[in-house]
């Protein structure tokens, strides 16, 4: 894989979550707020940076930065019952149809944003049966994948869900990197985050097999001040005496921390 000597930071253009922002979404997905309602609603909510409305069918959670969520209540696998019911997601080529043509009516999906993959999305039961499958969007700098805009699609080919994890960026530089040889060194410095070795001792040492470079873009609610590159090293991990591999990754900030502070990542445990 390449890997260059610098590359470009972002900052997020901030903005808040408000019912303008909810309303406007309601209305783009065919929910628009009757006006006696809007009327009575609070412009932002005084407990939570979040914004959350429901109207008809739809659940809206708005997030600081341009990201949101969406999930029609009554579509499967969010009815109440359907979960028991194990309808099989359409397939794959459905999913990506479907999900274009949901983004090409609404307008919705953000500039340079292109679809990369389709996934799994609900399991149920002991067979884990497919009950939605979701088209993943990315958009990319210097090559380098950044955010997410996942659209969910259901057994009966309709968008059951939405969350934009891509927020609003500006470019402030472009910095030096580490070599991937300096990243793997740091892997041993307080700049690390590496999951699947949560019980120390009982793993032995993980064996790197891949490396690669993207933008860490955190959790869509996550307040961040910037969106910058990170290392990416994936491997395993073996627990002899039971014969267990344990899958491992281990991130590191890219951009050489005398030019710019280290982006925070997550820690072991789910923590910031």
């Amino acid at each position: 894989m390449y890997f260059p000597a610098e590359m470009p930071v972002y900052e997020i253009v901030r903005s808040e979550a408000t019912v303008e922002m909810a309303c406007a979404l309601s209305a783009l997905l065919g929910e628009p707020v009757p006006d006696h309602t809007r009327a009575m609603l609070p412009e932002k909510d005084p407990s939570s940076s979040f914004y959350t409305l429901y109207v008809g069918k739809l659940d809206i959670s708005c997030f600081p930065d341009g990201n949101y969520g969406v999930t029609w209540t009554n579509r499967h696998p969010y009815l109440p019952t359907s979960l028991d019911e194990k309808r099989p997601a359409v397939g794959i080529d459905e999913t990506a149809a479907a999900a274009d043509a949901f983004l090409e009516r609404t307008g919705l999906l953000p500039e340079g944003a292109r679809l990369t993959r389709v996934i799994p999305t609900r399991l149920a039961g002991f067979d884990q049966a497919v009950l939605a499958r979701s088209a993943v969007y990315q958009r990319f700098h210097n090559g380098f994948p950044e955010s997410v805009f996942a659209v969910e699609v259901n057994c009966d080919g309709e968008v059951c869900s939405i969350l934009r994890n891509m927020r609003d960026l500006r470019e402030v530089g472009v910095y030096p990197i580490l070599s991937p040889y300096e990243a793997r060194e740091a892997l041993s410095s307080d700049a690390a985050r590496i999951e699947g070795l949560s019980a120390p001792g009982v793993f032995s040492a993980a064996t790197i097999e891949t490396v690669e470079m993207e933008y860490y873009d955190g959790a869509a609610a996550w307040d961040m001040d910037t969106i910058q590159p990170i290392y990416c090293f994936k491997g395993t991990a073996s627990d002899t005496s039971r014969g267990i591999v344990r899958e491992v990754k281990a991130t590191v900030p890219a951009v050489r921390p005398e030019y710019m502070s280290p982006v925070e990542l997550p820690r072991p445990g789910g923590h910031p």
